[in-house]
């Protein structure tokens, strides 16, 4: 499931933040308007934190399933690991905050 996460997270960035980036580079200036461009932001930081964050729980599942693995194996529930990429997202989302009350 973190690979999953870490993929959409990825596709997201290649399917929706790089395009709109590439007009930006292109035009050499933002010509998509003020809703656009904070929307993008917000998928942009959000989407790239949660891919950085997955790497990381995806990181700490491999590392604890090596460490202890008859203990781990207990603990490490489809729940508890929803449960961790539900916290990635939120914590990811929270660049919205700053993005929209900037305007």
């Amino acid at each position: 499931m973190f690979i999953l996460s870490l993929a959409i997270a990825d596709l997201i960035v290649g399917l929706i933040v790089m395009p709109l980036s590439s007009t930006y580079v292109i035009f050499g200036d933002w010509i998509l308007g003020l809703f656009v461009c904070q929307l993008w932001l917000v998928i942009d930081y959000t989407a790239s934190t949660a891919s950085i964050f997955n790497l990381l729980i995806l990181s700490l599942d491999r590392y604890w399933s090596i460490r202890s693995p008859l203990k781990y194996l207990c603990k490490r529930t489809k729940k508890r690991a929803l449960a961790m990429i539900g916290i990635v997202w939120m914590i990811s989302a929270l660049w919205a905050i700053p993005i929209i009350a900037k305007n």
